[in-house]
């Protein structure tokens, strides 16, 4: 436990300046997800995928935007949930 605390520590000191980011660049990206349902909602967990966008207006101001995309869910109208 006390490596995840020293790591983080690292982690969380000043990097300095990031030479990768300048203002007026555009930032592009794609990821994965998981996401786990509670089995009282009846849904299956399902794997999705996702764009990120993001644009430096200066040195130390951005703005960033996620999308997620994820199959279609049929969730039944009534009754119990399917178990599993």
């Amino acid at each position: 436990m006390r490596r995840y605390a020293v790591l983080a520590a690292l982690l969380a000191l000043p990097a300095g300046r990031l030479r990768a980011q300048h203002a007026g660049q555009f930032e592009a990206g794609v990821f994965g997800g998981y996401t786990r349902y509670d089995a009282a909602l009846g849904l299956a967990h399902k794997l999705g995928g996702g764009g990120r966008l993001g644009y430096f207006f200066g040195d130390a101001f951005g703005l960033e935007a996620d999308v997620l995309f994820q199959p279609e869910y049929t969730v039944p109208t009534g009754g119990t949930p399917p178990s599993r």
